[in-house]
């Protein structure tokens, strides 16, 4: 899932250019672990220095809060499906597809919340200076 979330982002020039000198195999890895941990349920201060981090790192490279919010949509769409197939349709699935989109809420809570305290800080994004955080690995 998390591939072909990433070949339907470089496909399209608003969002292909946001992976430009980037490793994708690299970022593929990350996005993997950190919904690993989400999906574990692991709210651990791990957990939240990554969600923090992601919230960061796409107000630093200028990504448009609208297309963090559709690739989230993306893959909230796909999981949500996943699910109830899995449950072939059963009431189960209802719990499952609740249980997703109140983790995935969670986290774009998170990410969100720190667009809006990196604007309200000034920091500046990619293409201006770095600003107070150290984004570096």
């Amino acid at each position: 899932m998390i591939a072909e979330f990433y070949q339907h982002m470089t496909s399209f020039p608003q969002t292909s250019r946001f992976f430009v000198d980037r490793d994708v195999n690299y970022l593929k890895a990350r996005q993997s672990a950190h919904w690993r941990m989400l999906f574990a349920a692991d709210f651990s201060p791990a957990y939240i220095r990554g969600a923090v981090r992601v919230g960061l790192v796409h107000h630093y490279i200028g990504l448009p809060l609208y297309l963090y919010l559709s690739g989230y949509n993306r893959i909230l769409c796909e999981l949500a499906s996943l699910a109830i197939t899995h449950h072939a349709g059963a009431m189960a699935s209802t719990n499952v597809v609740s249980s997703i989109i109140k983790v995935v809420s969670l986290d774009m809570d998170i990410a969100i919340s720190c667009y809006f305290l990196a604007d309200h800080l000034d920091l500046k994004t990619k293409n201006g200076t770095r600003g107070v955080f150290d984004l570096s690995d």
